[in-house]
C-alpha cells in the first residue's frame, strides 16, 4: 500500500508540474505586454508633445496623425491577452485621433483641452488593462495549482502515516510474535502453538506451514519417545548385558544386565556409567576387540578367588545414517559360565563312560574272538555265524566310543598332536595295506593311484592321527559302496600343497547335506543310515584334527554318482623336514 501511495505521489506530482508549465507556455506573450507599454509611452509623449504646441505646423500634424495610426494598427495586430482587451484598445486610440483632430480644428486651444484629456486616459488605461490582467492569471493559474498540489501532498502524508501505523499492527507486531515463537520452538519449547499472524495472507501461509512443522515434530518426538520406551523396555529384560559405544570405546548407553554381569568379573556397580571406556572393564579383552565387528562369540574368561566366570562378547557396528553421523558400537556381554561349567561336566561324563566302556568292550571282543577260534570248543556253523555277528557289533561299537572319547578330548583340549615331517603317499599306502582284507570281506576293489609318485611328498603331520583320519574316511567309503563298487585312494601337490583322496563309487551325498557333513553328530537322513551304523562323529573328528594339523577337507559329491572327500596340507620340501 505504501508503495502505491508512493507511485500516485510521483504521478500527481508530475502531473502538477506538466500543468505549471502549461499555464506558463499559455499565459500573455511577455514581448506583447512590452509593445502595449512602448504604446503608452508613445501615447504619452505625443499627447504632452500636442499640449505643448510642438505639431503645429502642417508636417507635425501629419507626422502625428501617421503615429497613432501606426499605433492603432500595431494594437489591433495584438492577440494577448484577449481579443476583446485589444479592439477595446484599438478603439481608444482611434477616438484620441478623432478627438485630437476637432481639437486642433477649434484652434488647439489648451484652457479647451478637456475632452482630448479625457480622450488620452481613456486610451491609456484601455492599454494598461492587458499589462495588469495577464500577470494577474498566470498568478491565479498558478496558485490555484500550488494550492491542489499542497492539498495533496498533505493527503498522502496523512495516508502514509495512517499506512505506516496500519502496518505496524498488520505485519511489524505478528512478524516480532511470529521471530519469539520461532525462537522458542528452536529452544525445544514446542507446547504452545504458534501465534495467528492477523489478516496478511503471506504471514498466515508462513504461520501454517511453520504450525504444521510444529505439529509434525510434535508427533514425531511422540512416536520416538514411545519408541524409546519400547526400546528401553526390550533392553532392560534381556538377559543380556548390552553396551552401546561411541568410537573411541566409550559407553555411551547400558541395559541393567550389563551391570549384574560385570559386577560379577569384579566390576563396581558405580563404574559402569556414560563416559567410562569400555575396555577398562574388560581388563585382559585385547585392545581392539571392542570396535571391531566378531563373526563369532569372542569367549573371555576371568578368575576371581573361588569364581571363575565365562563371557561371550559379540560386537557389531551401528550402520552410519550419513557421512557426518558418528560412528557407534554395539556390544552384546553373554554370561555362559553355567554352560560351559556343564559341557564340562558333560565331557567329563563322557570321557569317563567312554573310557570305562572301552576296557569290557576290548575284552568282550577277545573272549569272542577266541570263541572263534575254537578254544572253547567246536563251534557250528550258526554258533560260529553269531559270534561273527557279535564281533563286528563289538567292533562298531568299539569305534562308537573311541569316537565319543576323541570328541570330549577335541573339545576339552586334551588331544595333543605331535607333529613331525612324514610322507603323506606313505601314510596312505600303509592305511590302504590295513583295509584290504576288510575291502575283500565287502568285494570292494581298494585302488591306491598313488603308486607312481616317486617324490616323497612331505608334510608336518601327526602320522597316527593322519592314519585316524584316512581310516574313517575308508570306513564310510565302505558303508556306503555297494558290493562291485571300488575305493580310491591317490596323493599329489599342487603347487605348494600337499593332498590326498578317498573316492568312493557308492550313493553320493545330497546337496542339502554337504555343508553339515562335519557337523558334531550330523548324519544324513536315509533309510540304509541305520544299518551303516555310526553315531556322526567321524567326519567331525576328521575335520578337527585335519586343521590341528594346518590342513583343511573338502568334499565333492554328487547324488547317486559316489563322492571325494580331499584333505590338503602344506608342502615342506626335504631341506626343511630332514629327508634326503
Amino acid at each position: 500500500m505504501v508503495l502505491l501511495l508512493s507511485a500516485l505521489n510521483g504521478i500527481v506530482l508530475i502531473s502538477a508540474g506538466v500543468g505549471l508549465f502549461s499555464a506558463l507556455a499559455t499565459g500573455p506573450d511577455l514581448s506583447q505586454l512590452a509593445m502595449l507599454q512602448t504604446t503608452i509611452e508613445e501615447l504619452t509623449s505625443l499627447h504632452r508633445a500636442a499640449l505643448g504646441g510642438e505639431h503645429s505646423d502642417p508636417e507635425a500634424i501629419g507626422a502625428e496623425v501617421e503615429t497613432l495610426d501606426l499605433l492603432e494598427t500595431r494594437v489591433r495586430g495584438m492577440s494577448a491577452p484577449s481579443v476583446a482587451a485589444v479592439d477595446h484598445a484599438a478603439d481608444a486610440l482611434w477616438e484620441y485621433r478623432q478627438t485630437l483632430g476637432r481639437w486642433r480644428v477649434a484652434g488647439a486651444d489648451v484652457e479647451a483641452a478637456g475632452p482630448l484629456n479625457g480622450a488620452y486616459y481613456k486610451a491609456v488605461g484601455a492599454l494598461d488593462a492587458p499589462l495588469r490582467e495577464g500577470p494577474t492569471r498566470l498568478l491565479d493559474r498558478s496558485t490555484n495549482t500550488l494550492a491542489l498540489v499542497m492539498i495533496w501532498v498533505v493527503l498522502v502524508s496523512l495516508t502514509t502515516i495512517y499506512a505506516a501505523f496500519r502496518l505496524r499492527r498488520v505485519l511489524s507486531e505478528p512478524l516480532r510474535e511470529m521471530a519469539s515463537a520461532a525462537a522458542r520452538i528452536a529452544g525445544g519449547d514446542l507446547e504452545h502453538p504458534f501465534p495467528d499472524p492477523g489478516d496478511a495472507l503471506e504471514l498466515q501461509e508462513v504461520a501454517g506451514a511453520v504450525e504444521g512443522m510444529r505439529r509434525n515434530l510434535v508427533d514425531a518426538l511422540s512416536a520416538q519417545e514411545a519408541q524409546n520406551v519400547v526400546m528401553k523396555a526390550m533392553l532392560d529384560s534381556l538377559s543380556d548385558g548390552v553396551l552401546f559405544l561411541d568410537d573411541n570405546g566409550r559407553v555411551v548407553r547400558h541395559n541393567p544386565r550389563a551391570t549384574e554381569i560385570l559386577s560379577q568379573i569384579g566390576v563396581p556397580r558405580g563404574a559402569l556409567q556414560a563416559g567410562v571406556d569400555a575396555r577398562r572393564l574388560l581388563p585382559g579383552a585385547d585392545a581392539g576387540l571392542l570396535t571391531t565387528t566378531t563373526t563369532e562369540p569372542a569367549p573371555l574368561t576371568f578368575d576371581r578367588p573361588g569364581q571363575r566366570t565365562h563371557l561371550e562378547l559379540n560386537v557389531n557396528r551401528v550402520v552410519r545414517l550419513g557421512e557426518s553421523s558418528p560412528q557407534a558400537w554395539v556390544v552384546a556381554l553373554r554370561d555362559v559360565t553355567t554352560a560351559v561349567e556343564a559341557e564340562q561336566i558333560k565331557r567329563d561324563f563322557l570321557s569317563v563312560v567312554t573310557h570305562e566302556l572301552k576296557t569290557p568292550l576290548t575284552v568282550i571282543e577277545g573272549y569272542i574272538r577266541l570263541l572263534l577260534m575254537g578254544k572253547g570248543g567246536d563251534l557250528t556253523a550258526k554258533q560260529a555265524e553269531l559270534l561273527g555277528r557279535a564281533r563286528d557289533q563289538s567292533q562298531l561299537l568299539t569305534l562308537m566310543v573311541q569316537d565319543l572319547l576323541d570328541t570330549t578330548r577335541l573339545e576339552g583340549g586334551n588331544l595333543p598332536l605331535e607333529l613331525a615331517p612324514a610322507d603323506l603317499r606313505r601314510c596312505v599306502a600303509e592305511v590302504r595295506g590295513q583295509f584290504m582284507a576288510d575291502a575283500l570281506s565287502r568285494r570292494l576293489a581298494l585302488v591306491f593311484d598313488g603308486e607312481g609318485v616317486d617324490e616323497p611328498l612331505m608334510v608336518a603331520i601327526d602320522a597316527f592321527r593322519m592314519k585316524q583320519i584316512l581310516s574313517n574316511l575308508i570306513r564310510n567309503a565302505f558303508k556306503f559302496t555297494p558290493s562291485g563298487g571300488s575305493v580310491t585312494l591317490d596323493v599329489g601337490r599342487d603347487g605348494d600343497e600337499v593332498w590326498a583322496s578317498v573316492a568312493d563309487t557308492g550313493r553320493g551325498i545330497p546337496e542339502h547335506a554337504r555343508p553339515h557333513l562335519f557337523e558334531k553328530f550330523y548324519q544324513v537322513e536315509r533309510g540304509d543310515t541305520r544299518n551303516a551304523g555310526g553315531a556322526g562323529l567321524g567326519l567331525y573328528i576328521c575335520d578337527q584334527l585335519t586343521r590341528m594339523m594346518n590342513g583343511r577337507i573338502a568334499v565333492e559329491s554328487r547324488d547317486g554318482e559316489g563322492s571325494r572327500f580331499i584333505l590338503r596340507f602344506p608342502h615342506r620340501p626335504p631341506e626343511e623336514s630332514g629327508t634326503p
